[in-house]
């Protein structure tokens, strides 16, 4: 089965793409893959920093694999560092991925609204996977 990838931050901007790809997944009988990025590059000086960023993806990871299964979707969940942008496009490649679903906008200074904003730039590395954008305020 085809999975829609979601990408979050812990970030507001987030939890809305999570909303809208589960929506998503359901209509269309397809998984999800939740893909939780720690822009390494804001943390690797403060490994305390990086311990709290690790714990806190990881437990949003787990409250959209609890939203997402009480849907009845099937739910599976990537922790990666790196920069967000690259990162997508590298799990998008390797997996079986139909579909990535992002935040997009102001996003308070969210990662993965400014990776939406990369991905979307004509001279970055392709995504050869379509790309929904979730509009944030």
């Amino acid at each position: 089965m085809a999975s829609i990838l979601v990408a979050i931050d812990n970030t507001m901007p987030s939890k809305e793409a999570v909303e809208y790809a589960i929506k998503i997944a359901k209509a269309t009988d397809s998984g999800l893959l939740v893909l939780g990025i720690i822009p390494i590059h804001l943390y690797n000086r403060w490994e305390s920093g990086l311990k709290e960023i690790e714990k806190a993806t990881e437990k949003s990871l787990n409250s959209v694999r609890e939203i997402a299964e009480k849907s009845g979707i099937k739910v599976e969940s990537i922790i990666c560092s790196g920069y967000p942008d690259e990162e997508i496009i590298r799990v998008s490649a390797e997996l079986d991925v139909s579909m990535v679903i992002m935040p997009s906008g102001k996003g308070d200074g969210s990662e993965i609204c400014k990776a939406a904003a990369i991905l979307l730039n004509e001279l970055a590395k392709p995504l050869k996977k379509p790309l929904v954008l979730v509009p944030v305020s």
